[in-house]
């Protein structure tokens, strides 16, 4: 009885006993289809990266608004994003994507882009301690936007 063969160009092969090449052959048949049958199981199984990390589609089916249009109204921060070392016309910088819901009924309002280094740092904070959603107002002074 064989345990193992090693077969030019194909490395070492069967780790079972086996009777004679032919068998061995079967063996190794056998054992490759279960393996790649594991294979198969394990990538159902296994998360892809949008399941994980979720799309980039973030609330593209709202309206898209004008900070203008938003400062000094309360609004409940449903979600927001941050989109780092954007190139524009102004440089490379960073920016957040708010989603904004109504503050009564709590239904999606649209969407609003700031990249005011007061509401950044507040929306880092409140992403990276999981707070949102939270109550908030933008505003705008004579030097900077601020979300309080």
């Amino acid at each position: 009885m064989t345990k193992f063969i090693r077969v030019k160009g194909k490395g070492l092969i069967a780790t079972g006993e086996a009777r004679n090449l032919k068998h061995l052959a079967s063996i190794n048949e056998s054992k490759i289809k279960l393996e790649v049958e594991m294979t198969k199981d394990i990538q159902t199984k296994m998360k892809n990266f949008t399941d994980q990390y979720g799309s980039d589609d973030f609330y593209s089916d709202a309206p898209q608004l004008d900070i203008a249009s938003v400062l000094g109204k309360q609004f409940v921060i449903k979600a927001a994003k941050i989109v780092e070392d954007f190139d524009g016309k102004f440089g490379t910088h960073d920016f957040a994507v708010l989603c904004l819901a109504d503050i009564e009924t709590h239904e999606i309002v649209g969407t609003v882009i700031t990249s005011g280094q007061v509401v950044l740092k507040k929306i880092r904070k409140a992403l990276a301690d999981g707070v949102l959603p939270l109550v908030g107002t933008l505003v705008k002074d004579q030097r900077y936007y601020n979300i309080i």
